[in-house]
């Protein structure tokens, strides 16, 4: 489908001059294109420039591939302006602010119910989860993989079109001031934060600065006449009930609006959850391993609830749900299972899949693999260090470590225990070692920040024929 984007719309997001001929102001954008290599004919391409790359570099390569205009710094349009006479050219003070004002300008046609998913550990989960649970009412846009920032959020928006009925759009923060920001492109009329935990301590400090951060979601919607959905089991996420005047309370605990109760974990640690509210109760068995999960999928229960999606939809929709790439998912290999979560790591987060590992049942050994836990500033090494005397007291046949903050964490677990554990300098050397020494019933769990790309490591399994 196309955007329809117009020659008013493209003045609406203020930029600092248009250079056209007449014929070409009645265009009609097709889509908008920020990647040189995938440029359709009557696109508008915006020219980002990052830290390894100028897409200015390829205006007229862009051009040649069909584009029919394209979004350029100004200080580069002063310079070359003349090289392109011809050209539908549009000047900004920052590519990256007008693809936002413009998103925003797109979004205002749309008067659909908005949902802003945002908390320290859960979005994509809870996203892809509360998506799938109203996808069986309505026609749905939904973020794409973890789309969640400033550049994000705003292609999102610009996926829109007529035929959606609710959007559920993932919104990340690990800077101050990021969560306004991006409400202010969105305008979501609803909104969730899964929990608050120790994320981005680098910029944010400790948890009252998480909590601040991720704050400004709800600070937005209490503005603005919106509504959240509060998990009430978080105590850091009940400080901020004074910001909003509309919400609908669930968790596990206590009397929230719509309630849920734990049953059992099943042998491969998958958690088997009631949901009740004011429309009946069932029963839910989540496909996702990890206790955790079952926060996760009573949040997007919660949610269907609230928009009309009956009791049995929502029950197929949650056992039925496929985990997103690199978020414990389940990968099994020649008799080994990996849970690859390989996307995200802090000290929160490792220590629930720490938990999903020691909950499996399995015929082999359990072991862990982990990376470093990224963005931890001042906090890191402590942070490190605490994981590993936590690693040190369960009962893992094996701890593999590799990068330098996980040295403290071998270390830990070789003061403490005698557990087996080693250390690896390099990726290579780790998977080599894996590769020799992996046998049928063993569950190996895989975690580590983004930074530190482990699942390369698990690649050599799911792909041998690539690595001989």
């Amino acid at each position: 489908m196309q955007l329809n984007l117009k020659f008013k719309d493209i003045e609406s997001a203020k930029p600092v001059l248009i250079q056209a001929a007449k014929s070409q102001l009645n265009v009609i954008f097709s889509n908008v294109c920020t990647d040189s290599r995938a440029i359709k004919s009557g696109d508008l391409f915006f020219a980002f420039k990052g830290d390894k790359f100028d897409a200015h570099e390829y205006i007229e390569q862009v051009f040649s591939s069909g584009a029919a205009a394209c979004v350029v710094n100004q200080y580069w349009y002063e310079d070359n302006k003349d090289n392109f006479k011809d050209k539908f050219l549009i000047s900004v003070d920052s590519v990256e602010s007008y693809f936002a004002r413009l998103a925003t300008v797109y979004r205002k046609r749309f008067d659909i119910p908005i949902i802003a998913i945002g908390g320290s550990n859960g979005k994509t989960s809870v996203k892809e989860m509360t998506a799938a649970v109203l996808s069986r009412k309505y026609n749905v846009l939904k973020t794409e993989g973890n789309l969640n920032n400033h550049l994000g959020v705003p292609m999102t928006i610009f996926r829109l079109h007529s035929e959606h009925e609710i959007a559920v759009v993932e919104i990340g923060t690990n800077h101050f001031g990021e969560l306004d920001y991006l409400c202010e492109i969105l305008e979501p009329g609803l909104g969730l934060l899964t929990n608050i935990g120790n994320e981005h301590l680098e910029f944010f400090g400790d948890l009252e600065g998480v909590t601040k951060a991720e704050s400004e979601l709800f600070e937005y919607l209490g503005e603005n006449d919106g509504t959240a959905f509060l998990n009430t089991d978080d105590d850091l996420l009940k400080t901020l009930f004074p910001l909003l005047k509309k919400f609908i309370t669930y968790g596990f605990n206590n009397k929230p609006a719509i309630k849920g109760e734990f049953i059992t974990l099943d042998a491969a640690a998958c958690a088997e959850i009631s949901v009740k509210g004011p429309v009946g109760e069932t029963a839910i068995q989540l496909p996702i391993p990890g206790k955790h999960t079952a926060n996760n999928a009573l949040a997007a229960a919660t949610v269907g609830i609230y928009f009309g999606v009956s009791l049995p939809e929502i029950k197929i929709a949650l056992e039925t749900v496929k985990t997103a790439s690199k978020r414990m998912e389940v990968i099994e290999r020649n008799g080994i299972v990996f849970l690859s979560d390989c996307y995200n790591a802090n000290p929160d987060s490792l220590n629930a899949a720490l938990d999903t590992l020691k909950q499996m049942q399995n015929t082999g050994r359990k072991i862990a693999v982990l990376g470093d836990m990224r963005e931890m500033g001042k906090e890191a090494a402590n942070a490190h260090r605490e994981a590993g005397k936590k690693i040190a007291s369960l009962d893992f046949d094996l701890i593999c470590t590799f990068g330098e903050m996980m040295k403290l964490v071998y270390n830990e677990v070789q003061n403490v225990s005698e557990k087996k554990s080693i250390h690896f300098e390099n990726k290579s050397e780790l998977t080599d070692y894996l590769k020799k020494n992996l046998t049928v019933g063993d569950v190996v769990l895989m975690k580590a920040s983004r930074a530190s790309r482990l699942e390369e490591v698990l690649e050599r399994f799911i792909h041998p024929s690539q690595y001989p």
